[in-house]
């Protein structure tokens, strides 16, 4: 019973971040500390970072990261819009949810990578 309203206390939060991660699996693979210094390492977490370059926001995605990581998108946005990565990323809610798809796809393997 307890893990039921854990879940649903979960769900309401994604529900409130207004990111749209119904297709990604509910557990998360990076912890909240480790998500934050993620983005202090990579943007010392300034949320008026933008697009630069080649990267995005304040955990500095790429295209590429982000379509691995399963195209995560704002609600009401469509993977397929040209501008879905860019809201995605320099949102911080999405732009975590893209690393933790990232990771959820990618972590396992490349742990085993390091260990050799």
């Amino acid at each position: 019973m307890k893990w039921l309203v854990c879940f649903a206390g979960i769900l309401v939060v994604l529900i409130a971040v207004n990111a749209d991660v119904s297709h990604i699996v509910q557990e998360n693979p990076v912890t909240e500390v480790c998500l934050r210094c993620i983005c202090e390492a990579s943007s010392d977490c300034d949320p008026t970072v933008r697009c630069t370059g080649e990267v995005c926001g304040m955990f500095r995605i790429t295209w590429a990261y982000w379509s691995d990581a399963g195209k995560p998108v704002l609600q009401g946005d469509s993977p397929d819009s040209q501008s879905a990565y860019a809201n995605c990323a320099n949102d911080p809610q999405c732009a975590a949810a893209t690393v933790q798809g990232y990771m959820r796809k990618f972590g396992q393997v490349r742990a085993r990578r390091v260990q050799h």
